[in-house]
């Protein structure tokens, strides 16, 4: 929309901007980590919702798919390496996750 305003907002309430993409949460997590990648979870849900504009949408049940992801990160230890790091801004320990070279 030329005023910025993102088109979901100009959309009835429950019903989602646009159909939900037909990618398993490994194929959308693998979408956004591609190229050496390594994202904090919070960072992981952003970049989705920013590629994927059926998650940004406010009428979304949030927990629900973000808990999936959660899941799938931890149980595809071939696909998804976890790491603690020390985040740049602020210092604390911060978990990141990123692709194992050589997975599926």
């Amino acid at each position: 929309v030329a005023d910025g305003t993102p088109l979901y907002f100009l959309l009835p309430k429950g019903r989602p901007s646009v159909d939900k993409p037909k990618l398993t949460y490994q194929q959308l997590l693998v979408s956004v980590l591609e190229g050496g990648r390594q994202l904090s979870f919070q960072d992981l849900v952003q970049a989705i919702q920013e590629r994927y504009s059926y998650y940004a949408d406010p009428s979304l049940d949030n927990s629900s798919w973000k808990q999936s992801l959660r899941t799938t990160l931890s149980v595809k230890t071939s696909t998804f390496a976890k790491a603690q790091l020390q985040a740049p801004d602020t210092g604390k320990k911060t978990t990141y996750w990123s692709l194992k070279t050589g997975g599926d």
